[in-house]
């Protein structure tokens, strides 16, 4: 299919974001992403919201996500733009999911929901959208600034990030092209760390909570297997005394006397033949 799309739409050095088609803040779409006054022009952060309406709405994991994103927004405003990736069944439910936040977010008729044929007639110059892997095995290949690649669909764009559930959180660095988490914790936005993990990303890295909770815990783990190291040490414990004491501390004898009589008892007693015979 022969897209008639301006080269300004897919003029963002960015390779990702080259090859997204957005919506501003305002609900308009995003037609120069890097004019002068385009929303993204500061922006060094990404955040995508993968997400629905529903799980805003009735989830405690999801609130403690959505609270936290609504003050990242807050506190930068401008290096870190939020980009809303609908997984909802509706376009009605699309929209209430936008109604108050500051967010862009990936245009809606792109096919990705069920009814593609209607989509895709609605879909802007007519351009041909990659929903999977199938289609294009990188989804987010290195292409030279200024040239037209076909875009990533909201479904396509969720497969790129591995997003299993909403809601999901991804962070992108547009300086390194990198992804710097696939799965933000709420734990990396709450008010006594957002600041370091807004200062971690703008710099290209990962936040500090988020390697903090990659290092395992020792005294969690040692807890976990109490019983397991317990019965080792008494292992290890026994093995030294035999070799200090010998058969002193062995437990052979001990084990002959507790199940030697139930041994007895189990044998299978022998017949013997009378010499004389049956007769």
């Amino acid at each position: 299919m022969t897209s008639s799309a301006p080269p300004s739409l897919y003029a963002h050095p960015d390779p990702l974001l080259s090859r997204l088609r957005l919506n501003g803040s305002s609900g308009q779409p995003l037609l120069k992403p890097t004019s002068p006054d385009s929303e993204l022009r500061d922006a060094a952060v990404i955040a995508f919201v993968f997400g629905e309406q529903v799980h805003r709405e009735n989830q405690d994991y999801g609130k403690k996500l959505y609270k936290g994103i609504d003050e990242l927004c807050r506190r930068s405003p401008h290096r870190i733009k939020c980009i809303y990736v609908s997984l909802d069944p509706d376009e009605d439910s699309f929209t209430n999911s936008l109604r108050g936040k500051p967010w862009l977010s990936c245009i809606w008729h792109d096919g990705s929901n069920s009814d593609r044929n209607v989509s895709m007639l609605q879909t802007p110059y007519d351009e041909d959208f990659v929903h999977s892997q199938l289609e294009d095995k990188t989804l987010a290949p290195i292409a030279k600034a200024g040239a037209y690649m076909r875009p990533l669909s909201r479904v396509g764009l969720a497969t790129k990030f591995d997003v299993l559930s909403a809601p999901t959180i991804a962070i992108y660095h547009i300086p390194s092209a990198s992804i710097l988490s696939s799965r933000l914790k709420p734990a990396e936005l709450r008010s006594d760390t957002i600041d370091a993990s807004i200062a971690a990303w703008l710099e290209g890295k990962s936040s500090p909570t988020a390697l903090k909770s990659t290092i395992p815990n020792l005294g969690e783990v040692a807890y976990r297997m109490r019983w397991s190291l317990a019965l080792a040490a008494i292992a290890l414990l026994y093995q030294l005394l035999l070799v200090w004491g010998g058969d002193t501390f062995s437990i052979s004898p001990l084990l002959q006397q507790i199940f030697a009589p139930s041994l007895m008892d189990k044998q299978i007693p022998s017949h013997t033949v009378d010499e004389h015979g049956p007769f």
